[in-house]
């Protein structure tokens, strides 16, 4: 059984070509129902041929012009850059071909229908296909097979091309006839965009524009603040700071350790805090106390308030800029039960009576003067230095206006003004610092050798400058405007002093070719050495008073401004960041 083609093509003519249209994407399959047709001839190689197109790659099976029954494609390059050109493997059919079958097929692109000569040529194995890039340039079309060139067309490029897909001729044994004997198989032709699957960029000398836009979202715990209505928040109990001095020698006072407590006696309030610090056990609900209790003889005890690690007197988590905060004052709380407890503990002891326990029906909280006996001297916020250097020496002074980390953007570093004065080691430590406190501020203490940081605070500052009302206004005069001065004023001068000159000169009559009555070399050289003496006298006399008036002319032409600001802000402080580790200097 042999295979009966019995379809015609009718892309069979370069002007009947068949339009390709672009596939979408690289998986997309191209159809393969195309075949090429048997096609017999004379004994004469041209009667296979079309005589006006040639190519330019043959062999022993094909010519060098494209063969009759070729099939011809038409593409459409006139927005597109670069794309790939590809013929499918040859899917073989089922059948047996009456005549030997081939192995090869060739392509050719021309850039018109009617003639010429190929712009890319290749011949191909049916079993891998073809596939080649084509790209635009502004010399005309490169063709690429992988990442080799397999050719280059210098033609200007028409907006479509014209592809022709050919079998081989062979020539039979018993006339020499010339025959077209293709392929035993169907085939597929495309154009496709390409598809990067990698770029190598060479990024030297090249500069980008980039705008990125960046959104950050900020959680805050915002306190909700009442009006004035005091609220407790926490509740603890008193440490204590021991002074030099001691407790006299006075049991009666100052030794509880021998108190016969019971743990009826204590208010369940207090019970188990009572137990932890006073009592070392508990014997049939009478309470055993501690050796600590008695006070005779040991440092005098005063109470003491917690610093800002234990209880901050402000809000400590993050807060919005200009947001109210809760501040924490501190203050003493007396339980009457309590109170009421240990007055029944006195007279159950015989240390008071019970009728001097019924006539107690009040009390009163003292606070004593410590101004003169404090031990902390004062408390308030540090501020940490600038520095910069003026004549070989390092000059100190304190950050303004609320200790900001960055550059001081009022004060440049040097005369030249291209730089800010920057903070120290960049913001991230200073070892400089200044103390503002009410105490220090308007009191005057005597400074402790005792210094304690205790935490960090936070906020923001908002202000303006504005002039000095009133204040004198004034023309300053740049080095440009002095230095213009003084060529005018020399100028000016010399001018004076040449007219001088001439004028002596011409008071003795000299010509040339001889003297006249009343002149004398010896007039001549007095008059030079005068006039000398008067071009000196202008230079030394005249000079500053021409600088000084032409001075005075700019700075009457100039527009007088007021260079006294000031800056007056506030400083928003609403939260507090314990500092962790201790810190005493």
């Amino acid at each position: 059984m042999f295979i009966l083609k019995n379809f015609i093509f009718t892309n069979d003519k370069p002007n009947y070509a068949e339009s390709l249209v672009f596939l979408g994407e690289s998986s997309q399959q191209l159809a393969t129902n195309y075949y090429n047709e048997h096609f017999g001839g004379t004994t004469d190689i041209s009667s296979i041929q079309l005589e006006d197109f040639n190519v330019s790659c043959s062999s022993s099976i094909f010519s060098v012009k494209v063969h009759e029954s070729s099939l011809w494609f038409e593409v459409d390059i006139k927005d597109k850059e670069d794309f790939i050109l590809e013929v499918t493997k040859l899917v073989k059919t089922s059948k047996t071909d009456m005549w030997n079958d081939s192995t090869e097929s060739r392509i050719s692109v021309f850039d018109n229908p009617y003639s010429g000569t190929s712009l890319y040529c290749d011949i191909f194995n049916n079993s891998e296909g073809h596939q080649v890039l084509v790209e635009k340039t502004s010399s005309g079309l490169k063709f690429k097979q992988s990442t080799a060139e397999a050719g280059t067309s210098s033609t200007t490029v028409s907006t479509k091309l014209y592809i022709a897909v050919e079998a081989p001729y062979s020539t039979n044994t018993k006339g020499a006839q010339y025959t077209i004997k293709p392929a035993n198989g169907c085939y597929g032709v495309g154009v496709r965009d390409i598809e990067l699957k990698s770029l190598t960029v060479d990024y030297s000398g090249i500069s980008f524009d980039k705008v990125q836009t960046y959104v950050a979202d900020c959680d805050f715990n915002v306190p909700v603040v009442d009006d004035c209505s005091l609220i407790p928040s926490k509740f603890g109990s008193f440490a204590y700071w021991e002074s030099t001095e001691e407790y006299p020698d006075n049991p009666e006072l100052y030794d509880s350790s021998n108190l016969v407590i019971t743990e009826e006696d204590i208010p369940s309030s207090i019970r188990e805090d009572f137990e932890s610090k006073f009592t070392s056990y508990s014997s049939n609900g009478t309470y055993k106390l501690k050796g600590s209790t008695n006070l005779t003889c040991t440092p005098i005890r005063h109470f003491k308030f917690p610093d800002n690690a234990v209880s901050p007197f402000i809000y400590n988590s993050n807060q919005v800029g200009f947001s109210s905060a809760i501040i924490y004052p501190l203050g003493v709380t007396i339980d009457e039960t309590v109170i009421n407890a240990f007055l029944d503990l006195a007279v159950k002891n015989n240390l008071v009576t019970q009728e001097q326990r019924d006539s107690i029906v009040s009390y009163e909280i003292f606070r004593g003067d410590r101004s003169i006996d404090k031990s902390i001297i004062a408390k308030g916020l540090m501020y940490d230095m600038y520095e910069y250097e003026e004549k070989n020496k390092t000059i100190l002074y304190s950050n303004y206006p609320y200790n900001d980390l960055g550059e001081d953007i009022l004060n440049y570093k040097d005369s030249n003004r291209n730089s800010l004065i920057p903070h120290p080691y960049g913001g991230s430590k200073n070892h400089n610092f200044t103390l503002h406190t009410p105490e220090t501020d308007y009191q005057r203490p005597t400074l402790p050798t005792e210094l304690k940081v205790e935490s960090y605070m936070f906020g923001k500052s908002r202000g303006a400058t504005d002039e000095v009302e009133d204040h004198p206004k004034w023309v300053i005069l740049g080095s440009e405007a002095t230095k213009l001065a003084s060529k005018l004023a020399t100028a000016e001068t010399l001018s004076e002093a040449a007219l001088n000159v001439a004028s002596a000169y011409s008071g003795n009559n000299l010509f040339f070719g001889g003297l006249a009555t009343g002149g004398t070399f010896a007039g001549i050289i007095f008059a030079s050495i005068a006039a000398g003496f008067q071009v000196f006298d202008s230079i030394l006399f005249k000079y500053g008073r021409y600088k000084y008036e032409w001075l005075k002319t700019f700075r009457n032409l100039g527009t007088p401004q007021n260079f006294a600001n000031y800056y007056s802000s506030v400083g928003d402080y609403n939260y507090i960041k314990i500092f962790k580790q201790k810190a005493i200097f």
